[in-house]
């Protein structure tokens, strides 16, 4: 399993910066649950409401490596 992604922020100037963690907007628009993010690590802030494309990008990607089971 590779590492979790790190969340990041849209700052001013289009600029991104780290966040504390996934908003709840983010993790729906990427199909994980809170308690599958709280399950895999991933740090959530629930008191920011944005989303950032490029954080739903990375846990629609991680998602799809952690759901894979090795057999």
């Amino acid at each position: 399993l590779s590492l979790p992604p790190r969340p990041l922020l849209r700052a001013s100037r289009n600029r991104l910066l780290p966040a504390e963690g996934f908003s709840l907007d983010e993790l729906l628009a990427a199909g994980v649950s809170l308690a599958q993010a709280e399950g895999w690590g991933l740090p959530v802030d629930l008191m920011r409401v944005d989303a950032c494309e490029p954080n739903v990008a990375a846990l629609r990607v991680y998602a799809r490596a952690s759901r894979v089971t090795p057999g």
